[in-house]
């Protein structure tokens, strides 16, 4: 395709997929763990640097950063390029701010893109206040190596069904809710429990010998826990959100638990069970999984299929609206 690059100054599954799938060069810059004017100066130069390196003709910047958008925007009059935003969920939090800066920095990043993806029809609509160059474009399903060793002796002496709950902690996650289920549900389980330790805070209290919290996993060891799990827990309480679970479990095959949401249940259909954000909702979802896991796991399988058909459809649209020519 053109010469296109893809920026990102925090580490996510969703842009080296999409990345790859667009050919683009891959420059994440993530120093998330450096104060924030030194994050900011490094990832900016290095961004500067390969604008001049690679020259390129498309440019996709993930947003969040706002940040990054905004150098981006900068850049627009120095030199002609086609600007594409991958707009997650936080960019409502930018367009809704309370500081009236930091409103009129997104709106004028998302009105000044040639186009913006969105992840789902709901976040779309959405945005059609600030722009109507929305394309809608879900996560690639992800890829990994599945004959790589998986580490599956750690998890032998556990007791089955392995249930993994995905968790950052932040504050659309309603974790608490989904451990109260789990504590007081009298069924053999392992539920692992992931995140920094540092941000569970009091839900740590939950912790027994069958909820496990697991900290911050390296790449390779989260891939490897969601190999070996029967069931994949990812909630979020925002409507329009599409969790990275989600896709992380349909692409290794796995039933999976998700908030009941339009948008979850449009792009994931039947491989989830669906429950609403209280204790007796996910106390059900669980025993649903647990009474028929085979059902449950057969019905992913469909729902796989059913997703990489749409998905290419809806990548062939984004393709021939950004003006990229198709070879299949």
């Amino acid at each position: 395709m053109s010469n296109s690059i893809w920026f990102t100054w925090e580490t996510q599954r969703r842009n080296k997929e999409l990345a790859d799938a667009f050919a683009s060069k891959f420059c994440c810059f993530d120093y998330s763990n450096y104060p924030r004017l030194i994050r900011y100066a490094v990832s900016a130069f290095l961004t500067l640097s390969a604008l001049i390196k690679y020259r390129p003709t498309i440019i996709f910047s993930q947003c969040p950063s706002l940040f990054l958008c905004l150098l981006i925007r900068f850049l627009r009059p120095l030199k002609k390029f086609l600007w594409v935003i991958d707009a997650h969920n936080a960019i409502f939090d930018y367009l809704t701010s309370s500081r009236p800066t930091v409103r009129f920095i997104a709106q004028t990043c998302i009105s000044n893109a040639n186009f913006v993806f969105a992840t789902n029809k709901g976040m779309a609509d959405e945005l059609y206040d600030y722009t109507e160059n929305t394309i809608i474009l879900p996560d690639r399903l992800p890829e990994f190596n599945l004959t790589a060793d998986s580490d599956e002796g750690i998890y032998i002496s556990l007791t089955r069904p392995l249930i993994t709950l995905i968790s950052s902690f932040a504050s659309d996650e309603p974790i608490e809710l989904f451990l109260q289920a789990a504590a007081h549900l009298d069924r053999p389980f392992t539920l692992y429990v992931t995140g920094r330790l540092t941000k569970a805070e009091a839900l740590l209290g939950y912790a027994s010998h069958k909820i496990i919290f697991t900290d911050f996993l390296p790449q390779d060891e989260y891939d490897n826990l969601l190999r070996n799990s029967d069931l994949v827990v990812d909630l979020t309480s925002r409507e329009n959100c599409l969790v990275c679970g989600a896709y992380e479990a349909l692409a290794l095959n796995r039933p999976m638990i998700l908030s009941h949401s339009v948008c979850l249940q449009e792009t994931f259909g039947i491989a989830a069970i669906y429950a609403s954000n209280t204790v007796s909702s996910y106390s059900q979802a669980l025993m649903d999984f647990l009474d028929k896991p085979e059902h449950y796991r057969s019905l992913v399988t469909i729902q796989r299929q059913a997703f990489v058909e749409k998905w290419n459809k809806s990548f062939k649209s984004a393709k021939e609206q950004l003006g990229i020519v198709c070879n299949n």
